[in-house]
């Protein structure tokens, strides 16, 4: 073991880098410029009135200092809405009632309250064992275990951090049970056939921050269920295709002892089922009914998520002087509730259709959606090797490609979504919070060295999956 321990000696995991005050400044200055020249020394016409270029110019307040870090997200928000009626393009009136009155915003908030109160009760942790425990107890069968796992608990637990916190540590148990030394290909073939999924794959579904995010720029409504026609081929292509990758690139050297009996050992250590993992059990399938049926009945999403939610108050898996202020993410539920406005104004005064007679020459450079989705990897590749925000990298590929997604008969959502799922492109430790949680949470047990050559070839097979769903998102427009 002394192999093992000399690499266990690892280096303090590396934080977000934090925007330098120079840097900082000239995106305060770009921002005032921008923000005076749009709002005030433009002169409006037809196509853009005085609204549309106060809206522009709040728009493009809130990407600079996004991207140079001028401030955190939840105070640029507020900012944002002050600007907005002090120009007069709303009254603040009109602001609140676009925020609050967003069905994904409460749909968001119960979802993330349900899914932390089942948690809490080990649940989750239980079906991970159980699933490893069915599997033959081979590398490969263990490491399609994890991934499996993975998916199945996505939709119930919102925060990829979150995930990333239970199951590293879990990976990291099983690794070595099944003797395999850190670092080794097998270990970190273990590790990363489900930490894209438990990370990444939270995006594809609609109890995710992801969707909030995605919905409210591209201003299209979906249900839990309808969402799943934007996300669902690329969930499936991305899961075939890197699985595969694993099974072939990481398998263990010949000659690694696998001993069995080890998933079962686990899961008889979890004890009898409480009664807290029972009644949480239960609620869950009451939600998912009503998430998946529920339109039968008259009950939609968000009221569906408010019936599981109030069912853990009432059987005591939600404390709400607890649980209520760590359950929901408040900060980034504030920066968008903020920003729903501006995203509104981009349509209500014309110039999602202004920016698309501006491309329309590019649209002919496009030519169809394949390169357009292409592009618009690209795009969010390129601003993410500097800039650790994602939902700049959606607001920026939104506004500029929605209109021509629109034209060539593609959902908006589309191009929204596609920019988001390429924010998780892992090239920069830096720049990667997953992976920053998995090294905290494993206490260095998977470094960056260890998984940074699967970057690129995850990015390619995102590509790949994004444009696999193309036919589905046309039948969908």
């Amino acid at each position: 073991m002394s192999q093992s321990n000399e690499k266990l000696k690892l280096e303090k995991p590396a934080g977000p880098r934090m925007t330098s005050k120079p840097v900082k400044i000239i995106g305060l200055i770009l921002a005032i410029v921008l923000f005076v020249t749009f709002a005030f020394l433009l002169k409006p016409s037809e196509t853009l009135p005085q609204q549309a270029l106060n809206t522009i110019a709040i728009f493009l307040t809130f990407v600079c200092c996004s991207i140079f870090g001028v401030c955190p997200m939840p105070i640029i928000g507020p900012i944002c809405i002050v600007l907005l009626v002090i120009t007069r393009t709303y009254t603040i009136n009109e602001v609140l009632a676009t925020g609050f009155g967003s069905n994904t915003v409460w749909f968001i908030i119960f979802a993330f309250a349900l899914t932390t109160a089942i948690n809490k009760t080990g649940l989750f942790k239980r079906i991970v064992a159980r699933v490893m425990m069915l599997l033959p107890e081979t590398w490969g069968a263990q490491v399609i275990a994890f991934s499996i796992s993975g998916f199945i608990l996505n939709p119930f637990i919102p925060s990829g951090n979150a995930k990333v916190s239970i199951f590293a540590p879990m990976v990291e148990s099983g690794a070595s049970q099944y003797n395999l030394e850190p670092h080794s290909k097998g270990a970190v073939g273990m590790w990363m056939g489900c930490w894209p999924v438990i990370a990444n794959f939270t995006n594809a579904w609609a109890t995710s921050t992801g969707f909030l995010i995605c919905t409210a720029i591209s201003g299209e409504k979906y249900s839990f269920t309808s969402w799943l026609g934007i996300t669902g081929v690329w969930m499936i292509a991305m899961m075939v295709m890197w699985t595969l990758y694993i099974l072939i690139k990481f398998k263990p050297e010949t000659g690694t002892k696998f001993d069995k009996g080890t998933a079962k050992k686990a899961y008889e250590e979890l004890g009898l089922m409480s009664k807290q993992e029972k009644i949480g059990m239960l609620i869950l399938l009451i939600t998912v009914i009503l998430w998946i049926f529920g339109k039968n009945f008259g009950i939609d999403d968000t009221t569906a998520a408010i019936i599981g939610f109030c069912l853990t108050m009432l059987f005591g898996l939600f404390n709400p002087q607890k649980d209520l202020n760590t359950a929901v993410p408040w900060s980034l539920m504030l920066s968008m509730f903020c920003l729903m406005p501006i995203f509104a104004g981009i349509n209500t005064f014309g110039i999602s259709d202004f920016l698309v007679s501006v491309l329309q020459p590019v649209a002919g450079v496009v030519g169809n959606p394949v390169v357009l989705i292409i592009l618009t990897c690209l795009v969010v590749y390129a601003i993410r090797q500097l800039v650790i925000d994602t939902s700049g990298s959606v607001i920026i590929c939104t506004t500029l490609f929605g209109g021509l997604a629109a034209a060539m008969g593609l959902p908006v959502a589309a191009i929204s979504f596609s920019a988001f799922v390429c924010t998780s492109i892992f090239n920069n430790q830096a720049l990667s919070l997953p992976f920053l949680t998995a090294n905290a949470a494993t206490k260095g047990w998977i470094q960056f060295d260890d998984i940074k050559r699967t970057a690129w070839p995850y990015a390619i097979m995102q590509v790949i999956a994004l444009l696999v769903s193309i036919p589905v998102w046309k039948l969908l427009t």
